[in-house]
């Protein structure tokens, strides 16, 4: 019988699995985390996307019940996850579960092509946990994570190290490209980047013809811009493209255009005092990874114009939301990489950990996140995470009055939101009477506000709803000084006019107290944070359109 040759394993190999053990680790710590928390209510944005994913799942194409400045493409993607995994908040996040779990494996693919596999564990392991992080609201699936998804794999196929770009490739990573932007228009900067190192290498790879390299550019710019070319046609059929154009361009620049550079110290300040300390050692070997990188010359000056392009992502209208700041998490994970080996270089030599030192050091960055987050991560129930991170806000109690106004309307029947609830229709599985997902822009200064405040008020008094939700929630308003008050005024009148209170539900630090049909007759809100139920006097039953006119037989 013939001798087998014995198989060595290397000391590096050994390195790479043990490696791959830790990531395995950290994805299924990140995987229990999520499904612990699957089942947190709704926020608005989830809210929002939820009930355009929902209308479309129904034949009603985004802008033309429900209106928004953002991307049609975020509410076709969670019009896929409510189908796949079920109309629920545990349904979105299980789709968030499953987009972040893909993000996590295309960087560790993308940076295992440049660097190490100890290199592509840490990236990618960082980027796990710091876009779970509380700070970035990691538990919510906000549009920033639909983006990141898309992006990585565009970058994926486009970033193939010792091989020339192709078409094809050229043109499936502009279509992936397009796809982000189609999620939300933040995408912008990082495709320029992309578009930028696409000619660089076309122009380096002089064995291929002038032609081949032309078409490939511009194959991929008609990749980046079929998404949106088909979502245009589609919203033009359906005759609402003006107003898809109106929300998503012009209300969109002057929502954008309304502060200045002074508010930056203020709103970034605010940003990174709730993102940074739980995520503090790992922040602080991103900032040694810039210093690192510059001895990858050629890697280092790629890096910085994502850096850029990452300051650009999260900086439209100087309002740094801290979910804006998922976006150049994968980045992040890519500094804390090269920071994590700079630092290892430095340790002294009694106190080296050999070729896993790198390891060790962001395995210490990452237990700090998880003892500075662990209540999130760990005790709070998922109601208590939402109130925890959103404060008096009306999100656990929607899905109770969501129950409600579904019991006791039909199908057919239409909502009225006051205020800016769209999980509301979601949850009861109701149409809106307005096709405003919020008044925010309502409240704004902003040119278009009056005019918004007459259309959404016209909107309610014809829509014929069956019931209408007060929401007397100052986050659910955010008015100033300046703000137009018509509305409110409006609503005040409506309600004493219109309208029957059939709930009162008072907000309170301890929890929601909610007070029922006789219960609440003659009470007034005792918090400064109160919903109200209300069935509407004047309400019509809906004629059915399959509905047939007798007397037109006679």
């Amino acid at each position: 019988m013939p001798k087998q040759k014995a198989i060595t394993v290397t000391p590096d190999a050994r390195i790479g699995r043990l490696c791959l053990v830790v990531l395995c680790a950290v994805i299924l710590i990140i995987g229990l985390v999520r499904l612990r928390l699957a089942g947190a209510p709704l926020e608005r944005d989830e809210g929002e996307y939820a009930y355009a994913g929902q209308l479309m799942l129904q034949g009603v194409l985004p802008f033309v019940e429900m209106y928004n400045m953002k991307m049609p493409g975020i509410y076709a993607a969670y019009a896929v996850v409510l189908a796949v995994f079920g109309q629920s908040a545990v349904g979105v996040h299980l789709g968030l579960l499953l987009v972040n779990f893909a993000s996590i494996v295309m960087l560790y693919f993308l940076a295992r092509r440049y660097f190490s596999t100890q290199f592509a564990v840490i990236a990618s392991g960082t980027f796990g946990l710091m876009s779970l992080s509380s700070g970035v609201l990691g538990a919510f699936a906000h549009a920033t994570q639909f983006v990141v998804c898309f992006g990585l794999a565009a970058f994926l196929v486009l970033m193939q190290p010792g091989r020339p770009v192709r078409w094809p490739a050229g043109f499936a990573s502009g279509l992936l490209f397009g796809l982000a932007f189609m999620m939300k228009q933040h995408a912008a900067p990082f495709i320029v980047v992309a578009g930028v190192y696409l000619l660089w290498q076309l122009n380096r790879n002089k064995e291929a013809s002038i032609s081949s390299r032309v078409a490939t550019a511009i194959l991929f710019g008609a990749g980046v811009f079929i998404p949106f070319l088909i979502s245009c046609a589609a919203l033009w059929g359906a005759g609402v493209f003006d107003r898809f154009w109106f929300w998503t361009f012009e209300y969109a620049g002057a929502y954008v255009s309304k502060n200045t550079a002074a508010t930056i110290p203020e709103n970034l300040g605010y940003a990174f005092q709730s993102m940074v300390p739980p995520v503090f050692l790992m922040t602080l070997l991103a900032l040694c990874g810039l210093f690192a990188m510059w001895k990858f010359k050629s890697k280092a000056a790629f890096i910085v114009s994502l850096l850029v392009a990452g300051a650009i992502a999260v900086s439209p209208g100087f309002y740094y939301r801290t979910h804006y700041f998922v976006l150049v998490l994968p980045l992040a994970g890519i500094l804390v990489a090269f920071g994590a080996d700079w630092a290892s270089q430095r340790l002294p030599r009694t106190m080296k950990a050999g070729a896993l030192a790198p390891l060790i050091i962001a395995a210490i960055a990452w237990g700090q996140y998880l003892f500075s987050d662990r209540a999130y991560l760990f005790t709070q129930t998922p109601v208590e995470v939402s109130r925890a991170i959103y404060g008096a806000n009306p999100f656990p109690e929607s899905v109770q009055i969501g129950q409600y106004l579904r019991e006791n309307t039909e199908p057919e029947d239409r909502i009225a939101i006051i205020g800016s609830e769209p999980q509301l229709c979601f949850y009861s599985q109701r149409r809106s009477a307005s096709g405003f997902a919020y008044v925010y822009a309502l409240m704004e200064d902003q040119p278009f506000a009056s005019q918004m405040q007459k259309q959404m008020i016209e909107e309610i008094e014809n829509g014929n709803p069956r019931y209408a939700v007060i929401i007397a929630v100052s986050t659910s308003w955010l008015g100033h000084p300046d703000s137009d008050r018509t509305i409110m005024e409006w609503a005040r009148k409506y309600e004493l006019e219109k309208c029957e209170r059939v709930c009162l539900i008072d907000i309170t630090p301890i929890g929601a107290i909610y007070h029922w049909n006789e219960d609440q007759k003659g009470r007034n809100p005792q918090s400064n944070a109160w919903v109200g139920i209300y069935k509407v006097r004047d309400w019509k039953p809906a004629v059915a359109e399959s509905s047939v006119d007798v007397s037109a037989l006679r």
